[in-house]
Order: structure tokens, then sequence, then C-alpha cells
């Protein structure tokens, strides 16, 4: 009896840390998202950006950044 709810509760945390983890990925895109169409405000870019909810972070935010760098070359540019 003790094994099993030993196994129980294990389960039941995995299942909790893969849902908080579910929930902090869709809740960064839905961010990154956000941020990118407050940033289309100020000018289109350059070239569309693909983002995908299972990216790493890291590809997402090297993306984001190469669009406002790009973004903001083009209004310097026609300054």
């Amino acid at each position: 009896m003790n094994r099993e709810f030993r196994r129980a509760n294990a389960v039941q945390s995995q299942l909790e840390m893969s849902y908080e983890n579910g929930k902090s990925a869709l809740l960064h895109y839905l961010n990154v998202v956000l941020l990118l169409d407050m940033l289309r405000l100020h000018g289109p870019f350059p070239r569309p950006i693909r983002l995908y909810p299972d990216e790493p972070r890291r590809h997402v935010l090297s993306k984001l950044c190469e669009a406002v760098q790009e973004l903001l070359i083009d209004q310097l540019l026609d300054l």
C-alpha cells in the first residue's frame, strides 16, 4: 500500500511538472508573439518571422533580435 502511494505521488508530481513546463512555454510564446505585434505597429519587418511553440527559447530570441536589428537599420536608413 505504501509503495503504491509513493508511486501515485511520483506520477502526480511528474504530471504537475509537465503541466507547469507546458504552461510556461506557452506563455513565453504568447509574450513573444505580442511583442512582435507591438513592434509591427512601428513599421513592417523586412522579412516575415515564423515562430513555433516548441522552438527553444534561444532560437526564438535570436529570431527576435535579428528582426529588431533589421527593423532598426531600415528605420535609420529612412532618416
